[in-house]
């Protein structure tokens, strides 16, 4: 890699691999909470999970690569089938998890398999107070999950070594409802022995949140922001308290969209990112140097990256002057979803980048549509998906500019490749078109009821199954109603197999198969 800056030379979108993963284990959640756009749309009831076998292809594609795994974030982890098994895995990669909870799972057992496993665990949690709590997070219990909590701090700082000990928050999704409450949160936060308090605004999805989002009560929320920060200096608790974007602003006050398109960049004006760090701060547990398979993790990883293609990080010279827009998913991230699509992030909406069902992770972290999204952030031109969101900022930082540009410079607008269908909603079908189908086969005599699997790859791997407790009811027919969820969520450009496995008294046996076919006209 040449050392010196070529100003003559743009960005080509081309960086070195992730150091974190977001994983869709789950999508199933024991709570009702009232902000959550998966339990609105009834995912979060009819899941599915993640299968392990699907999760142990992803991961040994992905983990060589990474230092830190996220386990879902549209469901409750610590409900994914096999998790202690994901774990294990993640464990033999020498890779930690960064979780959010809602804590009302984390039994002593929960606990003791999960501390030496964490890197950060984030508690979601909605208000100061019993009352705000348990309205917000329907079906959670205030005081089970405070007791919960005081067992994980108290587990982590007893057992583990203090350089190993997880990183453990606090995260409030901020609303009408809560914000008078911030700043007993604050205190309540380092009454509980925690590191941090991190806070977010609602995504408003349903009319309700709309109304909720602080873009509605600018003057309240700036007033308790202040006083929180004013606590957090008083207690020494580390406090972020991230923009109110546009994206989300938009949203708020589009009474006909799940996810509005902003027609301006930035945040809102008065609702900037704050952030206060207090005291030194709590590393990131590194790879232990004790661990037995310390030297074969870290050739993995060296193997993994010499025969992969990745660039090097850069470490030549600064850039000359030149500034950009820059995101952490884009350049440091990935998202994994059951079925194996890659996205940048898990924010609604996000086109699929690929799929680790049916390419390994080296011919997708760097292929044409995640370039063309970086390109076009780097010009500060985004993709539309990436318009008015609060994680874009502006780097100025001549080190870190040359950093992320590969000692390039920007790209200029007239340097920029076109727009591809996959990046653009106007000229993507962002959903299937039409009522989702109703399956049918031939009845088996004996049958006392009917399981479908559905899957991109012939089955190798499992989409979506009706098997199980959490699956729906069992089917006694020989019809099945594909669910609306599932057919909104399902690929557009790829047919979908599905089967049906009829179980008998004393087995089961393939009946039918079919297909649902791959819609290739673009949409509006």
């Amino acid at each position: 890699m040449p050392s010196t800056f070529h100003r003559d030379q743009p960005f080509d979108g081309r960086v070195p691999p992730p150091d974190f993963a977001n994983i869709e284990t789950t999508r199933f959640c024991n709570l009702r909470c009232r902000m959550c756009i998966q339990f609105q749309d009834g995912t979060t009831v009819a899941g599915p999970h993640m299968e392990l076998a699907e999760f142990e292809r992803i991961a040994s594609s992905l983990f060589p690569y990474v230092t830190r795994w996220q386990p879902s974030v549209s469901g409750e982890p610590t409900m994914s089938h096999g998790f202690e098994a994901m774990l294990a895995l993640a464990e033999r990669f020498g890779v930690k998890a960064e979780m959010f909870s809602n804590g009302t799972l984390l039994s002593p057992k929960m606990i003791e398999r999960l501390a030496p496993n964490l890197g950060a665990l984030s508690i979601s949690f909605d208000g100061a107070t019993a009352d705000t709590f348990e309205n917000i997070r329907e079906g959670a219990d205030f005081e089970r999950v405070v007791g919960n909590i005081k067992s994980l701090v108290a587990h982590c700082r007893a057992h583990l070594p203090e350089d190993l000990q997880p990183f453990l928050s606090l995260n409030c999704t901020l609303m009408e409802r809560n914000i008078r409450e911030l700043p007993q949160l604050v205190r309540f936060a380092s009454e509980l022995g925690l590191d941090q308090l991190s806070c977010y605004h609602v995504f408003p999805v349903t009319d309700e949140m709309r109304r909720q989002s602080l873009v509605h009560h600018r003057e309240l929320a700036r007033a308790c922001i202040d006083e929180a920060f004013a606590v957090a200096a008083e207690v020494e608790l580390s406090l972020h308290v991230q923009a109110l974007d546009q994206l989300t602003a938009a949203t708020a006050v589009d009474r006909d969209k799940k996810r509005a398109i902003p027609t301006r960049d930035g945040v809102v004006e008065g609702l900037e990112k704050r952030s206060a760090t207090h005291g030194d701060g709590r590393r990131w547990p590194e790879l232990d140097a004790r661990n037995p398979q310390f030297a074969a993790i870290q050739a993995r990883r060296a193997e993994a990256r010499a025969a992969s293609g990745f660039p090097e990080p850069w470490t030549g010279a600064a850039a000359n002057g030149e500034s950009m827009w820059f995101c952490d998913f884009l350049w440091h991230k990935t998202y994994v979803s059951i079925g194996g699509d890659v996205r940048a992030c898990c924010v609604d909406g996000n086109p699929v980048l690929g799929n680790l069902l049916q390419q390994p992770f080296e011919q997708v972290w760097n292929n044409d549509n995640y370039r063309n999204m970086r390109l076009r952030l780097a010009a500060k031109a985004p993709a539309p998906t990436c318009r008015g969101c609060m994680h874009i900022r502006e780097e100025r930082d001549p080190v870190l500019v040359a950093r992320y540009l590969q000692g390039q410079r920007p790209p200029r607008a007239d340097e920029l490749p076109a727009l591809p269908p996959a990046l653009d909603p106007m000229q993507r079908r962002r959903q299937r078109s039409g009522p989702p189908p109703e399956l049918s086969w031939p009845p088996e005599p004996w049958a006392h009821s009917y399981v479908l699997e559905f899957s991109l790859d012939d089955f190798a791997s499992i989409l979506f199954t009706t098997d199980g407790p959490m699956g729906g009811p069992a089917i006694r027919t020989s019809r099945y109603q594909v669910p609306l969820w599932a057919w909104r969520d399902a690929p557009v450009d790829r047919s979908i197999a599905y089967r049906v496995i009829a179980c008998l008294p004393n087995e089961r046996r393939e009946v039918a198969r079919g297909a649902v076919p791959a819609e290739v006209t673009p949409g509006p």
